[in-house]
């Protein structure tokens, strides 16, 4: 099973630890994990990139994404592109755990209030409890199967 993995390029300096930590929970579950285009990029670099390559950039996500069996998402830091990927993802029935820390942000809210899709889940998390961040991954993954 292939996970697409996404969070906010803008949020990556506060919240870089629990990327890595989702990241490292779904790798150790045995799952194969597109997270490249977080990790590998920070938001200024993207901010300078021409059109081309943003069209290049935005191919591979929808690629990445049809090759996925579903999304996770860090969803702590608003971001438009994250919530784009997600519509995305939904659009081609892939299911989405959208995960966050502490209160949901309005835009999450909405989501939630305003689509009750059934491929949608979105669950709060504690960056320092491991396991139950770790319960939370399998569960939803194991329901995806």
């Amino acid at each position: 099973m292939k996970v697409y993995f996404n969070a906010s390029l803008a949020g990556k300096e506060k919240y870089l630890e629990e990327f890595k930590a989702i990241i490292s929970i779904i790798k150790g579950l045995g799952y194969e994990v597109f997270s490249d285009h977080v990790m590998k990029r920070n938001a200024e670099e993207v901010n300078k990139q021409t059109r081309k390559q943003h069209e290049v950039d935005f191919k591979r996500t929808q690629e990445q994404i049809q090759k996925s069996d579903v999304m996770v998402v860090e969803a702590t830091y608003p971001s438009i592109g994250v919530g784009y990927t997600m519509t995305i993802a939904l659009g081609m029935h892939k299911s989405v755990l959208i995960l966050y820390r502490n209160r949901p942000h309005g835009l999450l809210i909405g989501v939630l209030m305003g689509d009750p899709n059934r491929l949608l889940f979105l669950k709060k998390y504690k960056p320092e409890d491991k396991q139950a961040l770790k319960n939370i991954i399998e569960s939803f993954l194991r329901k995806a199967r």
